[in-house]
């Protein structure tokens, strides 16, 4: 173990980290950084030399059989003991030249790669702006003023529920078809769609899935709508008139919404 007192630092990115904090022979630490002056330089093997012959040497050991050194190596160095000792004594370091450029050349095509991304992201952003300002002068050439945003729009925007209810179809302010569904709004956008039913507005009271066939047949025993299903001059309803009236009712919570 080495009897040098440490400086704080951090460790050099040309440096790696097994090399930093490992123990290495002197040509090793020749290929990843030169120690400096403000006049000169010298490679680790030259500086420990230095040491050596002003009888200062840097501590070093014998290589141990299992740290795959040549056979030939008769001591080797911690890395941290010679940045160290270069510290002590007012050096610094740097790259050997080639390992400076090698980080320059890779940095470079680093940066290379992050402006085409933003070059790129650039002109997908003026390609979108283009093409919003073309869809602003569609909508004012129909009438429907500006462009809304997604923020404007998101803030605009109501939930979408699901609801089980009676719905009323009315064509000409008149109740026409009582119908019932677990999805109200589905339902009415499929009899829209099926064209089998005329109606231009409609209306429904939610209630619980329970209570459906009660409050369906209510209304429409009471409306009698002119596209509701008949049985000769009866209408079809979930439950007849007789058993209505014979207290179906008894056993249903009373309450509902109007929409």
């Amino acid at each position: 173990m080495s009897d040098l007192s440490y400086i704080s630092h951090e460790r050099p990115s040309y440096i790696p980290e097994s090399i930093y904090n490992g123990y290495c022979t002197r040509p090793t630490l020749d290929k990843y950084f030169q120690i400096c002056s403000s006049s000169s330089s010298m490679r680790p093997s030259s500086f420990v030399s230095k040491c050596k012959y002003l009888h200062d040497p840097i501590p070093s050991r014998s290589p141990r059989s299992d740290e795959n050194f040549s056979v030939l190596c008769t001591s080797v160095y911690s890395c941290l003991d010679v940045i160290n000792r270069a510290f002590r004594d007012g050096y610094f370091l740097s790259p050997i030249p080639e390992v400076a450029l090698q980080e320059t050349k890779e940095g470079l095509e680093v940066s290379i790669e992050n402006l085409k991304a933003e070059i790129f992201a650039l002109e997908v952003e003026r390609s979108s702006l283009r093409q919003s300002a073309r869809c602003e002068d569609l909508l004012k050439d129909i009438g429907y003023g500006c462009l809304l945003t997604h923020s404007e729009l998101v803030k605009m925007s109501n939930p979408y529920v699901e609801c089980s209810g009676i719905y009323f179809l009315i064509s000409d302010d008149e109740v026409v078809y009582v119908g019932q569904s677990v999805n109200v709004h589905c339902r009415v956008g499929q009899h829209y769609r099926e064209k089998y039913k005329e109606f231009n507005s409609y209306v429904y009271i939610r209630c619980s899935e329970g209570d459906l066939d009660v409050l369906e047949s209510i209304y429409i025993h009471t409306l009698r709508p002119k596209l509701q299903g008949r049985y000769g001059d009866t209408c079809s309803a979930p439950i007849s008139w007789s058993k209505l009236i014979a207290g179906v009712l008894k056993n249903h919570k009373k309450g509902h919404e109007y929409t």
